[in-house]
């Protein structure tokens, strides 16, 4: 009688499994649709039944099981509606499989009482713990008087109550627990899945690219992302290993930052790069990308917008900036650097010259005459007389190739020429140059007494920079140097002295 009674505990355990499955993501409670308590209550009463086919005949029209159990599971999780349900099919299911007799029609009758009993137990507000044991108790109690109508051997009646009450008090108790683990489960599996369903429709709904990727390949992609890449079904994607459509450095500092917040659930900074697009051309991108969980594994997140637009209006800005800058720093006359952008850039020379140990060389060189020719041939001419001879100083400097050197104009006709890191010997070369490419100009020059075409005065200070001395003593003695050169004669290249300064 025992192994009968496990049997039937067996069955129970198995049928409530195989129901959790039917039900899962559809929690049912006492206050779900009455149609859906029916239908589970239906559920639970062919349960009922089956146990009925493995019922221990106790004697030619009596039988016993765990049937009373279903009502109750069904009472506690469904209210009324599923206790009647569940009550009725058992009670129809006691009379077909064993005829129409006075103990099945007990027994029926018994089976209504438990599922009306137990029906209106359920809404007795108490801790579900003690409305379990309550509606089992009654249960139990129900199915024991049921045999003892239909059972007049008491002997009999009480060896069959000896192992139905315990395995029924412990059957109850471990099918609710089933049940309930059941139910729980297939709550968060519902929730997961609910969850996972947001989240695919935020993705599609992202106006930015998203792909999810795991081990290495595309498994998720969301239609923003196979439009900026070019695509137009999602099977080119997906499957696809992610280096098809991103560049090695990308990756390589992608993977780096994502494993480094591998284990700290936060995003990655973000990181300009560029993707591939299906036609071979390259778009810029803003990614960032985090470690999720992706059905049980994990999986890398990434996160990325088109930011081509943003970047040309950047370029441009930037080249407006630069163009400020140019203009700021330009003379507007003749298109070299202005006395603003000399002065500025003679310390920072010089300060470079001085870290470095090197030598700092400085032209400065003014037009013969020039009042005479404006005198002489007028303002605007004379305008295009210094932007030629301007022209003419920084093609030499530019011939030069050499680093941080520059013509600047210091003032009316008087030009200056930075050349650091030049020794004295090459600075002198230079300035020759300069004043032969501006001689070999021929601009025409009546009023000049140094020759008939426009010339120059140079002078020409070279100082290795140190504490003690400054950019206005390079000036200073190239300027000096300047007058010698227009005390000589004009049209000629004066060094001014090597003297240390004391």
């Amino acid at each position: 009688m025992l192994k009968d009674f496990g049997t039937n505990l067996a069955i129970l355990i198995s049928c409530f499994l195989i129901i959790g499955h039917i039900y899962k993501g559809k929690l049912v409670v006492p206050q779900s649709p009455i149609r859906i308590r029916l239908v589970y209550g239906g559920l639970l009463g062919m349960v009922g039944v089956l146990l009925m086919l493995y019922a221990i005949r106790v004697s030619p029209s009596v039988v016993a099981d765990l049937r009373h159990i279903v009502i109750v599971l069904s009472a506690f999780f469904g209210g009324m509606p599923a206790a009647l349900a569940s009550a009725v099919i058992i009670a129809v299911g006691r009379v077909g499989l064993y005829g129409v007799s006075a103990a099945s029609l007990t027994a029926a009758f018994f089976a209504i009482l438990i599922g009306i009993g137990c029906g209106a137990l359920s809404y007795f507000r108490m801790q579900p713990w003690s409305r379990i044991i309550l509606l089992n108790f009654y249960g139990i109690v129900v199915a024991t008087s049921s045999l003892y109508m239909n059972l007049p051997d008491t002997s009999l009646l009480m060896q069959v109550a000896m192992y139905q009450w315990p395995i029924s008090l412990m059957g109850g108790i471990l099918s609710y627990l089933v049940m309930t683990y059941i139910r729980r489960t297939n709550h968060l599996l519902y929730e997961l899945e609910e969850s996972e369903e947001r989240y695919r429709r935020l993705v599609q709904l992202s106006p930015d690219g998203v792909l999810v990727v795991s081990e290495g390949r595309v498994v998720l992609a969301n239609d923003a992302a196979l439009k900026l890449l070019g695509l137009e079904k999602r099977e080119q994607l997906l499957g696809k290993p992610l280096y098809t459509f991103t560049k090695e450095e990308w990756r390589a500092e992608a993977c780096r930052d994502t494993y480094a917040h591998k284990h700290m659930e936060s995003v990655t900074d973000l990181i300009e790069t560029r993707f591939r697009r299906q036609d071979g051309s390259e778009v810029d991108v803003e990614t960032a990308s985090t470690w999720i969980s992706y059905r049980g594994e994990p999986a890398q997140l990434i996160h990325f917008r088109d930011i081509t637009l943003r970047k040309r209006a950047e370029e441009q800005l930037m080249s407006a900036n630069q163009l400020l800058r140019d203009l700021t720093n330009m003379d507007g006359l003749t298109g070299v650097a202005n006395r603003r952008c000399f002065d500025e850039r003679i310390r920072a020379e010089w300060e470079a010259c001085q870290s470095s140990g090197v030598p700092f060389s400085l032209i400065m060189f003014d037009l013969d005459y020039f009042k005479m020719y404006n005198d002489t041939y007028g303002h605007q001419p004379g305008d295009r007389c210094l932007r030629e001879a301007a022209g003419a100083a920084a093609a030499a400097v530019s011939a030069l190739k050499l680093q941080g050197a520059m013509v600047a104009r210091y003032g009316g006709e008087e030009f200056a020429v930075l050349l650091p890191g030049t020794d004295a010997d090459r600075a002198l070369g230079i300035a020759e140059d300069v004043r032969e490419r501006i001689v070999s100009l021929a601009i025409p020059h009546s009023g000049s007494k140094a020759s008939s075409v426009v010339t120059v005065s140079v002078g020409v200070s070279t100082l290795l920079p140190a504490e003690a001395i400054s950019p206005e003593n390079a000036i200073e003695r190239a300027d000096q140097a300047l007058y010698e050169a227009k005390k000589a004669g004009r049209n000629c290249v004066r060094m001014a002295s090597q003297t240390p300064f004391c």
